[in-house]
């Protein structure tokens, strides 16, 4: 074999192999009642988390130039997360009102959190949430787009951000149309509320 080929062979090799080494190594998740890492009082299955919209703040919606005064979301936690899994919450309810138009949940699916570094907190995304907006039906893209900011102190209420959610129309007259969500959420419960990385 030429020195290139087996040079090019080698370069494949080893990128497979980061490519598995990567795969195997998610980074640990959990959810906690103290500020300390690693947790020694995590939230277990079946916690309930709530969140409204921040007081003074408002849901915009763009690509459809619309704005609510109220919103909602609760959900179950399904996955507590741990080594090399990140925390699932099962969404029970996802809620719009004092809207310009109305915007109804179709699907809700799921939150998905994870610990991060640079405090923030925690990352975050939507899996399977599709909602109604009139004709159009849109479902939530993979992307990242939400962040958790911890509780400051054990009686202070953690802060949710969704960023730019978008979702994608999947419907006849409505594919390819894009509608976004921004909107920071008070995190009612549980308080408080900090992620770990253990």
């Amino acid at each position: 074999m030429k020195p290139l080929e087996m040079l090019a062979l080698l370069a494949a090799a080893v990128a497979v192999l980061l490519g598995v080494l990567g795969a195997g190594s998610a980074s640990a998740t959990v959810l906690c009642k103290e500020n300390k890492d690693p947790c020694l009082s995590k939230y277990p299955l079946g916690t309930v988390i709530k969140g409204e919209l921040m007081s003074g703040n408002m849901m915009v919606w763009t690509g459809v130039g619309d704005t609510c005064k109220k919103s909602t979301f609760s959900g179950e936690v399904t996955n507590s997360g741990g080594v090399g899994s990140t925390v699932v919450v099962k969404l029970t309810s996802l809620t719009w009102s004092e809207c310009g138009r109305p915007h109804t949940a179709v699907k809700l699916g799921s939150l998905e959190l994870h610990w991060q570094e640079g405090g923030y907190g925690g990352g975050g995304r939507f899996i399977g949430t599709e909602w109604k907006d009139g004709f159009c039906t849109y479902a939530m893209s993979s992307e990242v787009q939400s962040g958790l900011i911890e509780s400051t102190t054990s009686t202070s209420h953690a802060v949710f951000d969704v960023i730019s959610a978008a979702g994608v129309g999947n419907v006849f007259g409505c594919l390819g149309e894009v509608q976004r969500w921004d909107a920071r959420y008070t995190v009612t419960a549980p308080v408080p509320l900090w992620v770990s990385s253990s």
